[in-house]
């Protein structure tokens, strides 16, 4: 079938385009041909049109008939005198658009078989001269359509036109024409399936553009999302926001980062595979380029802008000095006002003498001098790094059995901590060495043993009311005394889908109140939440934590070498291979998770704060979905005299959203926090534990092994922030002969750090005080441990308001009124000091300038505030008695108007 084949071959050649790669479902591909038919139908129509235009219209009630038109088209007709082989071309024409269309392909398998004309003329018709006629090349060349002449002149393909001759040579031509009109037809089919594919093409092209545009685009902390059909969620690290039919690009601003880190953006989009995602990493803006003038922040970190924050630093010098000015004038006014003036007259004076009042003399006081002085303990650590020196004791039990066998087993005790993860042993007999074994501590998982609460939807707080009068509706005698939480009042009933309570408060009454009797009148009011997502959430405590070690054991006898890798609870006897091992103390540093509350959802979890409070509680996780509206109310509202200012908890999930601090996973320094197949796991390297190793292998004779390798660092330069959750960060490259993990000591900090052949990466998490961080570091690789220095200016950082989500952020960075008014911490003064004194030639200049207009501020402070109180109260004047003049006239005009009228009526 042609309109088939065709579909067939549009949909092959697309397949091989580059464009279409990158459709992942046919989804959209039936969209756009679903489009392509649509344009299809319109050039049929004006085709048709066209077609009615040019050819003759027949008045013939024979011919019009559908089983009498091939007479009409094959006879000579009374009433039609138009030659034939115009209307043959439009039927022609007609037939072949017409198996275009599905269902209608049998009317292309023999085109014209009956528009045979019954003459043969001599005539040669030749094709218009403005006609362009244009090879077919393998090439793919933009198919331009351009208007020329009118539809009738423009012949596709012309039929030579062969001389009137016998009877015989008029059915050899009708039979060779009939086989002219199959080519005709495949060049014609050949055509179409070309505009097809043509149309097709440009149909897709914009489906294939937009698809191809879903590939988010993101550049200096700006998020470009292209206009998207359907639903999509767009989710900016732990932000989420669910849109649908977007048309328009939309561009979201990437809050800034002490740490700089890319932040990953992820898109969701529901197609006919499914939910599919995507998800990218863009870069922040660069934390310095966006600290503003007369900003906390930029005071914080004067290091990004010194000249800015020195400014910054002298404005708000001159308004304090400025504002204290101002108190003090108006204070010394006011107790002016207040004193009585006392007048002495002298004998033969009529003056009255004012006493003077004394002069304030200021002194001026040195600032005290303040030392800043560091002390720094080193504390010299065993080393336990790439099997180095490690805390163990050996012990030796005498084992008999019932046959009074008996033999030693010997065990070893190895000493683990945040420091020593590595503990190796060399194995001696008869004074020659038989293997090794090597411990290693990966990390220790506490698992919540949960407790659920209940289970909740996020949901949105509104308040319905309606007022009713005394007698109407269902304001009753004592309505507001007797209304329970759980009752739907009629007037609200539409609010009754959602969980909540119902509440009444009585009213004004009378017919000032809008009422006829003067009783008093119920205002009901029901506070409901409506659910904002179909996510639910499950609020769990966790009272108890389930300790689990992992352990990598590593054993060399001879020359085979086993490697395993597993679980082990404590005080549990784990026995692999010749080995009993068994963890007989751990020590859990006091973590405040113990009574902590948890929200688990299937792809988002929080840490709930202490006093958050869930609006709405379900038994089981059924009700909160299908039957929220039976869900109990878990807040209370106060409205005082009028619903329309009731008071609710503003705790939402959204916030929590918005909080990273809320968010898991969590990462911090000495903990990680993430959801793990439903459960919340926190795992740690900060315990110490105790293995006890047993074996028979264990000879009398157990040495520890030791091997000193010479290790090369390379450290990055410190970033991040002090005093926050996301801590400092830098990345340290270690190289060694052989893998290792070696301690290394600062001074006020230790950690681990691996090393290897291959120049292991090591990110690095710590926490700092003080911006300022330059201290020496020891790592302890041989007996002489290689030094290197840890550097590095840490940001001063204020968290976003938790109320503004990434997608409603107007700047990068924090606003100015939430600096000063909402956020209560001070940065540290280090900075700004070290700021000061390398840039001591500009502090010169803006003090100057500071204490310059201060004193004139001194001077003419009274004179320049009285002129503005003054120069004010002339414009305030001039504006009143300008609107007064207004209306005044336009009452006169008003009247003037109104008695025009009544002179014209009389």
């Amino acid at each position: 079938m042609p309109f088939t084949s065709d579909l067939q071959e549009a949909i092959t050649d697309l397949d091989r385009c580059d464009m279409a790669t990158l459709l992942h479902n046919i989804l959209p591909r039936l969209e756009a041909i679903d489009a392509a038919l649509s344009k299809l139908g319109a050039i049929e129509a004006a085709c048709q049109t066209n077609m009615e235009r040019t050819t003759p219209k027949s008045t013939c009630s024979f011919c019009t008939l559908d089983e009498n038109r091939d007479s009409h088209y094959t006879s000579r007709c009374s009433r039609y005198p138009d030659p034939v082989s115009r209307t043959a071309q439009a039927a022609k024409l007609q037939l072949c658009l017409k198996c275009l269309k599905p269902g209608h392909e049998d009317a292309c398998e023999r085109p014209l078989n009956k528009i045979y004309p019954l003459e043969i003329r001599s005539v040669s018709e030749k094709p218009d001269t403005g006609e362009q006629i244009v090879e077919e090349t393998n090439e793919k060349l933009p198919i331009v359509f351009e208007r020329s002449e009118p539809a009738q002149k423009i012949v596709p393909q012309m039929r030579q036109i062969l001389p009137r001759a016998s009877k015989t040579r008029a059915h050899d031509f009708f039979r060779n024409m009939d086989g002219d009109s199959n080519q005709a037809s495949g060049a014609i089919s050949t055509s179409s399936s070309l505009i097809f594919l043509t149309v097709l093409c440009a149909m897709m092209s914009p489906a294939i553009a937009i698809n191809n545009s879903t590939i988010i685009s993101c550049s200096n902390g700006v998020v470009n999302v292209p206009p998207l059909k359907g639903w999509f969620e767009l989710c900016i690290d732990n932000d989420c926001q669910s849109m649908n039919n977007t048309t328009r690009y939309v561009k979201y601003l990437l809050p800034i980062s002490p740490t700089e880190k890319g932040a990953k953006v992820r898109l969701r989009t529901l197609s006919s595979d499914g939910v599919q995602e995507q998800q990218w990493l863009c870069d922040r803006p660069k934390f310095c380029e966006h600290q503003y003038f007369l900003s906390k922040s930029l005071l914080g970190n004067p290091h990004c802008w010194p000249a800015g924050a020195i400014a910054s630093s002298a404005v708000l010098i001159y308004i304090i000095i400025a504002v204290i000015m101002g108190i003090i004038w108006i204070a010394v006014k006011i107790t002016n006002k207040l004193k009585s003036p006392k007048i002495a007259v002298e004998p033969g004076r009529n003056k009255p003498e004012v006493p003077t009042a004394p002069v304030c003399s200021f002194e001026l006081t040195p600032l005290p001098s303040t030392l800043l002085v560091l002390c720094t303990l080193i504390c010299l650590m065993s080393t336990t790094g790439a099997c180095q020196h490690g805390f163990m004791r050996h012990s030796a039990d005498l084992v008999c059995n019932e046959k009074n066998q008996c033999h030693l087993e010997y065990s070893r005790e190895l000493l683990f901590n945040r420091l020593q993860s590595e503990l190796c042993i060399e194995i001696l007999h008869g004074n020659r060495t038989v293997g090794t074994a090597k411990f290693t501590k990966k990390s220790i998982d506490f698992e919540c043993s949960k407790a659920t609460e209940f289970y909740t939807r996020p949901t949105k707080l509104s308040v319905y009311h309606a007022k009713r009068c005394a007698t109407a509706g269902s304001c009753n005698k004592n309505k507001c005394e007797t209304i329970k939480q759980n009752e739907t009042v009629h007037e609200l009933r539409h609010a009754s889908k959602y969980p909540g309570y119902s509440g009444c408060m009585n009213s004004c009454g009378g017919i000032f109140c809008g009422c006829g009797l003067p009783l008093p009148s119920c205002w009901f009011y029901k506070i409901a939440h409506r659910p904002v997502s179909d996510r639910i959430f499950e609020i769990v405590q966790c009272p108890h934590w389930t300790t689990t070690v992992k352990l990598e054991i590593e054993v060399t006898i001879g020359n085979r070498t086993e490697k395993v890798e597993r679980s082990f609870t404590p005080y549990m006897v784990n026995s692999i291979d010749n080995f009993n091992i068994t963890v007989i103390s751990i020590q859990r540093p006091l973590y405040p998770l113990e009574n902590k509350r948890f929200a688990i959802a299937k792809d988002k979890s929080y840490l709930l704060p202490p006093n958050f409070q869930v609006a709405v509680a379900c038994n089981t996780p059924t009700q909160a979905l299908k039957e929220f509206s039976t869900c109990s109310n878990r807040i209370q509202c106060n409205c005082g005299n009028s619903p329309r200012n009731c008071q609710c908890p503003d705790d939402s999930f959204q916030k929590l959203c918005d909080n990273p601090q809320s968010t898991l996973p969590l990462k911090t320094a000495h903990a990680n926090i993430n959801v793990r197949e439903g459960n919340i796991v926190a795992t740690s390297n900060e315990e110490e534990m105790v293995l006890r190793i047993e074996s028979k292998m264990l000879q009398d004779v157990v040495a520890e092994l030791v091997i000193n390798q010479e290790c090369g660092f390379k450290i990055s330069k410190l970033t991040g922030c002090y005093d926050c959750t996301l801590g400092a960060h830098f990345t340290a490259i270690c190289k060694s002969p052989s893998k290792a993990t070696v301690t290394v000591t600062c001074q006020s900090q230790q950690f681990l750090v691996t090393c290897g052949p291959s120049e292991e990466e090591n990110e690095i998490i710590l926490n700092f005080n003080h911006p300022i961080v330059n201290e020496q570091c020891n790592a302890h690789c041989s007996d002489r441990p290689t030094k290197f220095l840890l550097n590095g200016t840490l940001h001063y950082q204020l968290m976003k308001p938790q109320d503004i989500p990434v997608f409603e952020m107007k700047a990068h960075g924090v606003p100015l009124n939430h600096q000063w008014f909402n956020d209560i911490s001070l940065p540290n003064i280090d900075p700004f000091l070290h700021t000061i004194t390398s840039h001591w030639k500009l502090t010169l200049v803006a003090l100057g300038t500071t204490l310059g207009f201060a004193t004139l501020t001194y001077l003419g402070g009274p004179i320049v505030c009285v002129y503005i109180l003054s120069f004010a109260n002339s414009i305030l004047c001039t504006v009143t008695k300008g609107m007064w003049a207004l209306f005044l006239y336009l009452i006169g005009r008003v009247r003037a108007t109104h008695t025009n009228a009544e002179t014209a009526i009389a």
